[in-house]
């Protein structure tokens, strides 16, 4: 791992302590929806779609997003368009963290579309937290998705005498 990688992952987990430690502030004038499916069947892939909703009189900046482990568990993530910069697995706070540092223009949205890829069954929910300006501004949020066995059809077969 090179020094510049290491020393950014320290002094982001010291940003994090400190945010346990202090509370967290909440970005003002950001709005997010999410549209997620909250039943799927094992390999039908499907999308989480957040709009990110600037509605300040100032620019900011779309810093990360942040994922919940506990919902990664049997959902993949296949890809994030807008791609991320980089990500980062914090197993010690339970997510997954990906950086985007995107300009977000005054009264302008951003649209972020994760193409998911459900491989395990089961009732999946977690983190799904926008981080503006810093790593300690967060929109705080839930996902939820069940993962059910996949109906594939029986092939009719015919009966010959």
């Amino acid at each position: 791992m090179s020094t510049l990688l290491y020393m950014k992952k320290i002094l982001l987990f010291i940003a994090l302590s400190a945010l346990l430690l202090n509370g967290c502030v909440y970005p003002e004038d950001v709005t997010v929806t999410i549209d997620a499916p909250s039943r799927v069947q094992v390999g039908e892939t499907f999308d989480i779609v957040l709009k990110v909703t600037n509605e300040s009189t100032e620019s900011q900046t779309l810093t990360s997003i942040d994922v919940g482990l506990d919902y990664l568990e049997g959902i993949l993530m296949e890809e994030s368009v807008p791609a991320y910069v980089e990500s980062w697995e914090f197993d010690f706070f339970g997510f997954m963290s990906f950086d985007y540092k995107k300009n977000l223009p005054l009264g302008e949205s951003l649209e972020i579309s994760f193409l998911m890829d459900p491989i395990t069954p089961g009732d999946y929910s977690g983190a799904l937290d926008v981080c503006v300006n810093t790593e300690m501004a967060c929109i705080y949020n839930t996902v939820r998705t069940v993962v059910e066995e996949s109906e594939l059809e029986e092939p009719e077969t015919e009966v010959t005498e």
